[in-house]
């Protein structure tokens, strides 16, 4: 076995049958070729297989399956750049989140309460710009718990609901008081149908809820806390 080529792998079948119905059946692939001539004939049931795989041939079809992978996601990226369309620019302005529906392509987006020219939390683009979502009296300053004050996330349901987080810290300089809150907006019909309000259990003083991802199935939300 010793003189067989590094890149060979032999697959040998013994038959253990008499004198006369017996015989040795030898098959060789060669350079990882995907296919082998098969040629056997089975006199008898009873036999034993040994298969010897050579370790280097192992390691060269993984290195081709890793490249084959690369080329795959690089060829998968390059045609997902190529179908990009700008829908909306900001220069002057942060956006932390971004919200598309699947079951009409609305999408959205929020701006949080980093800075002094603050005017906007959460808007639909329309015709490449921001217009105040739901409303524009959500979006003015007023009472806390039906009032955006600093949101930070927006993401769409498989129910095509808009859920705003709103950690309610302007400028990361501590929470206002009755602020923080997740609210769930119907886009069927563009109404609040839901505010739930958090306590300090959930966004102590310093806390800064960052992200949000709501699973449909189970009712529950997952929130990050990034303060």
């Amino acid at each position: 076995m010793q003189n067989v080529p590094r890149r060979t792998s032999v697959l040998i079948l013994l038959a253990q049958a008499h004198v006369t119905r017996s015989f040795l059946c030898l098959l060789i692939r060669m350079r990882n070729e995907t296919h082998v001539l098969q040629t056997m004939v089975l006199a008898n049931p009873l036999f034993r297989q040994v298969i010897i795989r050579l370790w280097h041939e192992r390691r060269i079809l993984f290195m081709r399956n890793c490249f084959a992978l690369v080329l795959f996601l690089v060829t998968t990226t390059l045609v997902s750049a190529a179908e990009l369309k700008e829908v909306a620019r900001f220069p002057d302005q942060q956006v932390t989140g971004v919200g598309v529906s699947t079951k009409s392509g609305r999408v959205f987006v929020n701006f949080p309460f980093w800075s002094d020219d603050h005017s906007i939390s959460v808007a639909e683009i329309v015709n490449g710009q921001p217009k105040p979502f739901p409303n524009e009296e959500w979006n003015r300053p007023g009472p806390a718990g039906s009032h955006f004050i600093c949101v930070q996330s927006v993401v769409v349901d498989d129910q095509d609901n808009l859920w705003v987080l709103d950690p309610a810290s302007p400028k990361m300089q501590g929470i206002v008081k009755g602020g923080p809150k997740l609210v769930k907006i119907d886009l069927r019909t563009n109404q609040v149908i839901q505010t739930i309000p958090f306590g300090e259990d959930i966004a102590p003083t310093k806390s800064y809820l960052n992200d949000v991802r709501i699973d449909t199935r189970s009712g529950m939300a997952f929130i990050t806390d990034s303060g």
